[in-house]
């Protein structure tokens, strides 16, 4: 076994093979203000980091060094500075180290005489981690923010309660969070992201994206490649997608500003009610298939040649035809125009799968 060095005196026993090493760290007396504690652990390349908590945000920058580095300040609301150490030492941080994979973890304490039968002490901090650009995450906290920048590697993300951010990642990313918002920014991948209650906003990046939102509105801006994006009710804006658009909300607005020339296909559907306005390139031919069961398709285009006035279904090629652009709402107007002359800016390559 070969011992490694750990603050308060403690040891890591490593063992081969296998390259186990559990670490039960209890750090009962770090509160809010007191020092952080730190600790680097070795990352060679191919190390994935998990990190499950029961409390607290976490956020991950890259580092050049082969090697974890983390600063973590762990604190709890309690009557008292006394039972606020208390309910830190029931849940002690643990560090697990088993092959290529480092697992850092607090557990939660089965029970606690003060609260009702079921509820989780108010367990909470900040965990800053810094890695190297090719470490793959996963990351999962019951209550905090996860914030994460700068990474070429695969990124898994679960929170119950807590808002995420995310930018300039080149790797799949995986997020879901009950409660809170999400931004992302200049990200290349395949990448999901879904909030249970809350908003999602998309600047730039490139790939394929798939956004949801259980009750929240969704922006989605200079993104290259196909999007996916629904929410149970809320307003949909895409600002200049490159690709194909598939748009769905149970009731809200629907709006695409399309980028000079057409990119792909566009889908736009309110099925329990909402507007739609589709405001595309001057002079591009498309295939309109539109239709409100209460309410009027209005095509304001001199190249249209279907009714003068509103009317609710319109089906028709204008400029000769080209992509589909299918718009349904089960009561709203929908309006489509052709005054867009700007162009697609985001510079960010398409990313090959």
């Amino acid at each position: 076994m070969k011992p490694v060095a750990l603050p308060f005196g403690m040891r890591c026993l490593v063992k081969s093979p296998l390259i186990v090493c559990l670490i039960a760290l209890l750090i009962a007396g770090v509160r809010a203000g007191a020092e952080p504690f730190r600790t680097n652990l070795s990352a060679p390349a191919g190390t994935t980091l998990t990190v499950d908590l029961n409390g607290g945000s976490i956020e991950v920058a890259v580092q050049d060094r082969r090697e974890i580095r983390m600063e973590v300040e762990r604190s709890a609301r309690g009557r008292s500075p006394q039972r606020e150490r208390e309910l830190l030492s029931r849940s002690p941080l643990e560090f697990q180290h088993e092959g290529d994979e480092w697992k850092i973890t607090t557990s939660t304490p089965k029970s606690d005489p003060e609260l009702p039968d079921g509820a989780r002490p108010p367990l909470g901090g900040t965990f800053k981690i810094w890695v190297p650009g090719d470490c793959k995450l996963e990351l999962k906290t019951l209550l905090g923010a996860v914030d994460v920048t700068g990474l070429k590697a695969d990124v898994r993300v679960r929170v119950v309660s807590g808002s995420l951010r995310f930018s300039a990642i080149q790797g799949a990313i995986r997020s879901e969070t009950g409660s809170g918002s999400i931004q992302v920014r200049d990200c290349i991948g395949t990448n999901s992201f879904i909030s249970r209650g809350g908003g999602v906003s998309v600047a730039g990046g490139a790939g394929e994206l798939r956004v949801e939102s259980g009750g929240g509105t969704l922006l989605i801006r200079e993104f290259r490649g196909r999007v996916s994006a629904e929410t149970a009710a809320g307003g949909i804006r895409f600002d200049r997608v490159a690709g194909d658009i598939d748009g769905t909300t149970g009731t809200g607005r629907l709006v695409a500003e399309v980028p000079n020339p057409v990119p792909g296909l566009i889908h736009l559907e309110a099925t329990g009610g909402g507007g739609i306005a589709v405001n595309l390139p001057r002079g591009t031919g498309f295939d309109l298939d539109a239709e409100t069961s209460s309410g009027s398709v209005v095509v304001s285009i001199g190249a249209a040649k279907g009714p003068a006035g509103p009317v609710a279904i319109r089906r028709e090629k204008i400029n000769g035809g080209g992509p589909e652009i299918k718009l349904r709402t089960g009561a709203g107007m929908i309006h489509v125009t052709a005054t867009n002359t700007v162009p697609l800016t985001n510079s960010v390559p398409v990313a090959k799968h």
